[in-house]
């Protein structure tokens, strides 16, 4: 996705929460619109399952990057990359998220960590 971007202020912040911020404003868990020919995508599923009707308080996804728990746009972004790495132990994210009901974002209501295996 990073390779996809046109412009970037990189000083105001950091890579990987500007990165999920690019799914979160393009409302679409493939953001890269239109995807290279190589990647298996569904265009006709990912119309009608691959959007996103609200922004989510909190969003996780598991990838091979650096683990990281950041907050932006009023959504908390984890990735607690991967449980297995090799015949190693990986990485989890451990969440516990308190009553939010009265609370304009979620971002006060959580704690979460990266815990290595």
């Amino acid at each position: 996705m990073a390779a996809n971007e046109i412009s970037w202020d990189a000083s105001t912040k950091d890579r990987m929460l500007r990165l999920s911020e690019h799914l979160l404003c393009q409302r679409n868990y493939f953001p890269v619109y239109p995807p290279s020919t190589d990647t298996n995508l569904d265009l006709e599923l990912n119309e009608e399952f691959g959007g996103m009707s609200t922004s989510p308080h909190l969003l996780v996804m598991s990838s091979n990057f650096n683990q990281f728990i950041k907050s932006g746009n009023k959504t908390v972004c984890c990735n607690p990359g991967r449980l297995c790495k090799g015949e190693g132990g990986g990485t989890y994210l451990r969440m516990v998220i308190d009553s939010i009901a009265n609370c304009d974002s979620v971002i006060d209501s959580v704690k979460a960590q990266v815990i290595r295996i």
